[in-house]
């Protein structure tokens, strides 16, 4: 028997990412803070750079980047790290 072990992304193996839409796209500019509602489940982060902390931890999310967004936590706060303003989209579940 042969068996092999593959290290996958965490980002890869979440099903919620096939099941997502957009549903807002936002600008933010240096000394914003956006608090995110908590039926978004997931963000990207199109452009800039965004600090984003939710639930005690912080994460830096640049342009092209996706994050997951805890359902369970506090709603996730997200402000922009460097000059440039950050683009970011929204996404929630799609029903069905």
């Amino acid at each position: 028997m042969h068996d092999s072990l593959a290290l996958v992304s965490p980002m890869r193996r979440q099903r919620p990412l096939l099941e997502t839409q957009i549903a807002q796209r936002l600008v933010l500019y240096r000394g914003e803070l956006y608090r995110v509602p908590a039926e978004y489940h997931m963000l990207r982060i199109k452009s800039g750079t965004a600090y984003v902390t939710q639930a005690g931890q912080d994460r830096i999310v640049n342009g092209g980047q996706m994050t997951l967004l805890e359902a369970n936590a506090d709603v996730a706060l997200i402000s922009v790290l460097a000059g440039e303003p950050v683009v970011l989209e929204l996404f929630q579940l799609c029903d069905g």
